[in-house]
């Protein structure tokens, strides 16, 4: 395998690179030829004369490219310009397709390019190039992966240029701005090896997504979603478009994080994004840890090195060029060590993350491919001994990511801070069971959920029996310790779902949610059980069984409102006192 690169600013460029020596002579004895075209300038037409001439030159050679907000060739990173990357196979074999979608027909574009490539023997994988402005690629994905759940497939999102064309998608001369291009890899000897660069870390508290409606975030917090960028971030009007892109949203898919990056703010308050989200996910601010972006880059250098390619694309997030400015190329000039290499800058990557295919976005997909067998592993050395060398390179983004740590530190603390104030003001300190003031919001919860849905819902009221007594004989330090180890009994024998509060000084309240009067019987009895099973002891000294009563109460049979059940749930204990003690009853008219 043979990786030509090279990058145009003219039109009068093309051709005689297409016929040079490099060129022709690595051709001729290709088995198949893939010209991926980047271009960051100019419009359609010049779309259409870049392909008409490689087409010319090269009659055999498979022809995709998309629009891009930045170029890559040899590791370089060039604006309004056109990166030509031709790979030259010696035995693999090309498949291409392409699909027009619109919103909607995603997820059947996705399983038509996999029932298309599936039967091919030797498939090593797929690249993808699509428009995520205009449809949903995270489901063109899921055809895919529905289809073909462990094949690598990589490739990014055209994005819209410096010049404000419109993004588009091609194969050889058919253009496309609602849809994808998609080119299958087959062979026995090819290899293919991908990895994610990332780098960035959470800022901020966590934050819920209360209202979203296809890639348009309208809520955060229950607040518009600008007024939280606004608020963290103290963006000006003028700017927003600007700041969204460099602080995206991050969120955990399948144990994994990614990041969502809003693109443009609304006039009603909303942010737009260019993939996936879904209301109630749980999202913070992320900043780019510079530091850590080099040291994904440099680790992942040194893993392809053992893998000796020869060919290496690069599919990097335009966020990721914005925000690191004319240093992005600390990020992407170290593969051209190892192999020629040629990329964009997107509106989206396509990768396997972890276990699942999913739509990235703010990430560098690093794409390496070989057909003859490593040898040896490639010669890399650190490159971060050249950035050492100059002790003030790159030293802003540094200084801006530090302060950014200390700030994401610091808001850690903050958060876990109150998070402790709360729950001193939500748990009684002795018995750690939920404390008074919190009943009435669980309460009202409960039951709102359990009259929506025609559901049961039951409370158990009890205390120890004869516990004064218990406390005048044996003293409060004692006292402490039997009630700190009931209220360890019962949650030890409780469901997850059930909550124990404190309700006066021995007197306990539980609240069960989906929960009738036969069941909630059923847990207080296995509960006084426990309870009398007890063996507790003061200073080594061996303190009497201690027994309770309880009363049990349901919604709707016993009451409707909260007040109603409470006192319900107390009758039913009072009557259990009445009785003899140490038993379970519920409500009776």
């Amino acid at each position: 395998m043979k990786h030509i690169t090279a990058a145009f600013t003219a039109a009068e460029q093309f051709a005689p690179f297409f016929s040079s020596a490099a060129v022709q002579t690595a051709a001729k004895s290709a088995h198949s030829v893939l010209i991926q075209l980047f271009v960051g300038q100019c419009n359609d037409a010049w779309i259409l004369n870049l392909v008409n001439t490689a087409q010319h030159a090269l009659p055999q050679a498979i022809i995709v490219g998309v629009t891009s907000a930045g170029e890559i060739c040899a590791g370089r990173v060039s604006l309004e310009s056109t990166v030509v990357s031709v790979s030259i196979f010696s035995s693999a074999s090309l498949h291409p397709i392409a699909c027009a979608s619109h919103q909607g027909g995603e997820y059947t574009a996705g399983q038509a390019i996999a029932e298309a490539l599936q039967p091919i023997p030797h498939l090593q994988g797929i690249l993808l190039l699509a428009t995520p402005t205009r449809i949903n690629c995270a489901n063109v994905l899921k055809g895919i992966e529905d289809r073909l759940p462990t094949l690598p497939v990589f490739g990014g999102g055209a994005a819209e240029t410096l010049n404000c064309q419109q993004p588009r998608v091609f194969l050889h001369t058919a253009l496309f701005a609602d849809g994808c291009v998609a080119v299958g890899l087959a062979g026995a000897q090819l290899r293919i090896e991908t990895h994610i660069t990332f780098g960035w870390q959470a800022l901020g508290p966590q934050m819920a997504l209360t209202a979203v409606n296809g890639f348009n975030i309208q809520c955060i917090d229950d607040k518009p979603a600008l007024d939280v960028y606004r608020k963290y971030l103290g963006i000006h009007p003028d700017d927003e478009d600007m700041y969204l892109v460099e602080f995206p949203l991050l969120m955990e898919r399948y144990g994994t994080q990614i990041a969502r990056n809003p693109v443009s703010a609304n006039q009603d308050g909303s942010v737009t994004l260019v993939a996936d989200v879904y209301q109630d996910e749980t999202v913070r601010l992320g900043y780019l840890n510079v530091d850590l972006a080099l040291e994904n880059t440099h680790a992942v250098v040194a893993e392809l090195a053992a893998f000796a390619p020869e060919a290496i694309y690069l599919y990097s997030c335009i966020c990721r060029r914005f925000t690191l400015q004319q240093d992005v190329e600390l990020e992407t000039y170290p593969f051209q060590a190892l192999a020629p290499v040629a990329g964009f800058f997107t509106s989206g990557e396509f990768c396997r993350h972890g276990n699942h295919l999913q739509q990235l976005n703010s990430s560098q997909i690093v794409v390496a491919m070989r057909e003859t067998e490593a040898a040896e592993p490639a010669h890399w050395t650190d490159t971060g001994a050249d950035t050492a060398k100059d002790r003030y390179r790159f030293r802003h983004a540094r200084i801006t990511s530090h302060l950014l740590h200390f700030i994401a530190t610091l808001s850690d603390e903050l958060e876990m801070a109150n998070s402790k104030l709360q729950h001193l003001a939500e748990h009684d300190p002795l018995t750690g069971a939920l404390n008074r003031r919190t009943l009435d919001n669980a309460l009202d919860t409960e039951l709102a959920i359990a009259d929506r849905y025609n559901r049961h819902c039951s409370l158990v009221m009890f205390d120890l029996d004869h516990f004064k007594q218990f406390n005048d004989n044996y003293g409060h330090s004692a006292g402490d310790i039997v009630l700190s180890s009931i209220a360890q009994t019962v949650r030890q024998t409780i469901r997850r779902s059930d909550m124990l509060f404190r309700f006066g000084g021995e007197e306990f309240l539980l609240l069960l949610p989906e929960t009738a009067t036969e069941g909630a019987w059923e847990i207080a009895e296995k509960i006084r059980l426990a309870i009398a099973r007890l063996t507790l002891a003061y200073t080594e000294i061996l303190l009497p069984k201690i027994t309770a009563s309880f009363g049990v109460a349901s919604y709707p049979a016993h009451g409707q409102e909260a007040l109603a059940l409470i006192n319900a749930a107390d009758a039913a204990l009072y009557q259990a006192k009445a009785q003899g003690r140490n038993r379970v009853l519920a409500f009776a008219e």
